[in-house]
């Protein structure tokens, strides 16, 4: 769009990966490259999470759709399991800070939740899980809201400076295999797209994955929904 491509995530994981490689070695890392760096991020603060445990570390290693992601690497992916790196070390610092509430705990708590969100602006449902657990602790809840203020504050000023609107986070400007231009990107507007949120609730939710003998070895079920 007007000589530029635009990306459908956040920078994050561009000042995370890329421009620390370019910077240290002059170019950019392939895109598998930056993908791997983001999953053995996820699994080994995954691993910490589970304190070690055997059983726990194999569940991890083969549970999990990273095998899935890794097949098959675009911008989509990198994206994911950025996420899912900020996601696994927002999780040992909800731990250390239930096993001894503090100030400074409460802030990291609260630095990595707002990189989990900014990496993937749909997981701010896991400020839910923050809630719950700062409801003891309301007067530490300050310094967990903090670097969630300064983030989000960052990052509309962001999609304001790239799209011209503060509350457009990129979807709009997906590449896609179906038209979507003049058409919302989600929305419940009549009974048929209420059918089909329920019928991604369920696939999200409650299919399990397929086990074949191809790598990665765990095929997702992809949605079956009306035309």
């Amino acid at each position: 769009l007007n000589g530029r491509y635009y990306l459908y995530h956040s920078p994050l994981p561009a000042l995370i990966a890329y421009l620390p490689y370019r910077a240290l070695f002059g170019a950019y890392p392939a895109d598998k490259y930056a993908a791997l760096f983001f999953a053995l991020w996820a699994f080994l603060s995954a691993v910490i999470f589970a304190r070690g445990t055997g059983m726990w570390v194999l569940f991890l290693g083969l549970g999990g759709l990273v095998p899935f992601l890794l097949a098959d690497v675009r911008t989509y992916e990198i994206a994911i399991l950025a996420g899912s790196a900020m996601t696994s070390t927002w999780a040992i610092s909800l731990l250390r800070f239930l096993g001894s509430p503090s100030r400074s705990r409460a802030v990291w708590m609260g630095v990595w939740l707002a990189l989990v969100i900014a990496a993937r602006p749909n997981l701010i449902v896991l400020l839910l899980i923050a809630i719950l657990v700062l409801r003891r602790h309301w007067k530490l809840a300050i310094w967990t809201l903090l670097p969630l203020i300064i983030t989000a504050a960052s990052m509309l000023a962001y999609n304001m400076a790239r799209f011209h609107d503060p509350f457009e986070f990129g979807e709009t400007y997906q590449l896609t295999g179906v038209q979507m231009s003049g058409h919302m990107v989600c929305g419940i507007r009549n009974v048929p797209e209420l059918i089909r949120f329920g019928s991604n609730f369920v696939h999200y939710v409650f299919w399990p994955i397929s086990l074949v003998p191809e790598f990665p070895f765990v095929q997702p079920h992809y949605s079956r929904l009306d035309p």
